[in-house]
């Protein structure tokens, strides 16, 4: 489908259809011009139009999805959940799910032509594991720009999978309180996204239904602190050329040594906040209006590593396996879950897993 848009000087208007023929693009073009009648252009913020720009953008496969039939498709998943219930006999079901997504992107504007061709692979595995009437379920997998070359886990990846589900098995819930925490990879970037990530997108600066506008060049964490959102890393699975308004990708310093440096931006709320545009314009579907939504997300790399960040715990948990997160922009309250905590005391595993 497509959309057609036209800036009035303080709202944009939109006129959205399901096809691409003449006689579709035609009439909503009539209709988005009686829209503008309608409602009238007035004296207001402009739009740049930005420089002219004529691109065609392809994410590369080194292997095709389309030159494999159904049946070895099928396979990748099949191979996968028979390998994870030959590692431990208490596994009582096992699931893989291999995905391959394409979508092709055109963005007309009055300087620019853009065209992105993006395909993302997923291979992802839920494990369940039962024993002495306790079960716990775990899942694991990647997810990248590419084609079949993806859909594919590794055994040691497979093997850690397992063996943390097994761990979880009769385990009990982290006693409430507040402890120290290290966290993995993907449980931080749960914390990146919940934190600082809704609570940066612009739109809703514009609705005032974020407190982290009350923020902006003040200091929030420490000095240790850099918070990236970048749609332009190459091979990453929420990566693009450039967003659905157009804008090239590049990467957005969210918060720069603690202190909160700026935004994400859409077209409309950078225009009405007169303040940097950044490549974070993004609609659902054709049916749906842009909003400001991140991309990849992440905390900037810092001079520890994992081990050595739970060496220095005296008492305290290591966090692993994000399971899923929310925010409230407005209240500034988050809640990151996560699968498994292990126990650290005087900066080693005691064994005891939550």
């Amino acid at each position: 489908g497509a959309v057609l848009s036209a800036w009035t000087g303080d709202a944009m208007l939109e006129v959205s259809v399901p096809g691409l023929d003449d006689d579709s693009l035609r009439g909503a073009a009539a209709r988005l011009r009686d829209l503008l009648a309608r409602e009238g252009v007035r004296a207001g913020a402009t739009i740049d139009a930005g420089p002219a720009l004529d691109r065609e953008l392809v994410v590369v496969e080194q292997v095709a999805p389309a030159s494999l039939s159904l049946d070895e498709r099928l396979a990748r998943a099949v191979d996968v959940k028979d390998r994870v219930h030959a590692l431990d006999a208490r596994v009582k079901n096992a699931v893989a799910r291999a995905t391959h997504v394409r979508t092709q992107e055109l963005f007309v504007g009055p300087t620019r032509r853009l065209f992105q061709d993006l395909r993302r692979a997923e291979l992802v595995c839920v494990v369940v594991m039962e024993q002495g009437g306790h079960a716990a379920d775990l899942h694991g997998g990647r997810g990248r720009q590419g084609g079949a070359e993806h859909l594919t886990l590794a055994d040691a990846d497979l093997a850690h999978l397992v063996e943390d589900c097994a761990r979880m098995l009769g385990a009990s819930r982290v006693p409430g309180g507040s402890y120290r925490c290290v966290l993995d990879a993907d449980v931080a970037g749960i914390l990146a996204h919940e934190a600082f990530g809704h609570g940066t997108e612009a739109d809703m600066f514009v609705k005032r239904r974020a407190r982290g506008a009350e923020y902006l060049g003040k200091r929030v964490g420490s000095e240790l602190v850099d918070m990236i959102d970048d749609p332009s890393l190459p091979g990453q699975a929420a990566s693009y050329y450039f967003d659905h308004e157009g804008q090239l990708s590049s990467p957005t310093r969210i918060i720069e040594r603690g202190v909160l440096l700026s935004p994400m931006t859409d077209l409309v709320s950078a225009t009405k906040l007169g303040i940097a545009r950044t490549a974070n314009g993004r609609r659902e579907s054709v049916q749906r209006k842009v909003y400001t939504r991140m991309s990849n997300t992440f905390f900037g790399k810092g001079s520890s590593t994992q081990a050595e960040l739970v060496a220095s715990l005296d008492d305290g948990l290591l966090v692993r396996h994000a399971r899923n997160g929310m925010e409230d922009p407005k209240g500034w309250g988050i809640q990151c879950e996560a699968y498994l905590a292990e126990e650290i005391r005087g900066g080693k595993a005691t064994g005891r897993v939550f």
